[in-house]
């Protein structure tokens, strides 16, 4: 089922509700209940992965190395907001790169001028 299909078969379950105000609640879970609310949690799930939240600074701080994140910077001009592997920290507070570069980032600075991420973010530019 495409996102087109979801969102028409809402639209419709809530098109026929709003219709038969006196319907029968049998008839309506019988027919479109489940489908409706199959199809509102997938939407909200899919919403929920296109647009995570960052990473807790705990998390952050607990998160094992050589795992990966999605950094979004916000102003830094040395660094692109990008899939990186964290490493163990060297000189600051965390720290992320590829082989042979290293990026240190300051936990004061987390939300000011950079996030993390376990999911890219959709409005991420940077593929």
């Amino acid at each position: 089922m495409i996102d087109k299909d979801i969102k028409q078969t809402i639209d419709f379950w809530n098109s026929w509700l709003n219709q038969k105000k006196n319907a029968n609640i049998g008839e309506f879970m019988m027919y479109g209940g489940r489908s409706l609310d199959i199809c509102k949690k997938y939407m909200q799930e899919k919403q929920e992965r296109e647009n995570p939240k960052p990473l807790a600074l705990e998390q952050l701080k607990n998160r094992e190395w050589k795992t990966w994140v999605y950094i979004e910077t916000d102003g830094m001009k040395t660094m692109t907001s990008d899939w990186y592997k964290v490493i163990e920290p060297i000189i600051a507070d965390f720290s992320v790169g590829y082989p042979g570069i290293i990026w240190d980032l300051d936990f004061s600075e987390y939300g000011k001028t950079w996030n993390a991420y376990d999911r890219k973010p959709k409005e991420a530019t940077n593929d």
